[in-house]
């Protein structure tokens, strides 16, 4: 990802864009999975099923990979290991995870 911001002077949008992307996750054995944006921030919809969610857009990536499952519970602490390409170097976090009901 670093390398095609520095060939295209941006990040890509999809992780399809990432050359050896697919090679390399296959040799890896890693299951990782492009992350969604929602309204408010990002989604952690499929954080359970992959082990790691990459977000990205073309100023910005972040890398989500999951210590904790997410509880189906109205609102639950997740803890994550995370990354960005604005701060090189993995922090440990925590997110909370909130569902919300649409008002009808």
């Amino acid at each position: 990802v670093q390398k095609h911001r520095g060939e295209h002077g941006q990040y890509p949008s999809a992780l399809s864009e990432v050359q050896g992307f697919a090679l390399a996750q296959r040799d890896s054995g890693l299951d990782i999975a492009q992350g969604e944006f929602s309204g408010h921030g990002i989604s952690l919809d499929g954080i359970n099923s992959h082990d790691a969610l990459v977000y990205l857009d073309t100023n910005f990536v972040s890398c989500v990979v999951p210590v904790t499952k997410q509880l189906p519970m109205s609102f639950t602490r997740l803890y994550v290991y995370g990354w960005s390409g604005d701060t090189p170097s993995w922090k440990y976090d925590k997110l909370v995870w909130t569902f919300g009901l649409k008002d009808e």
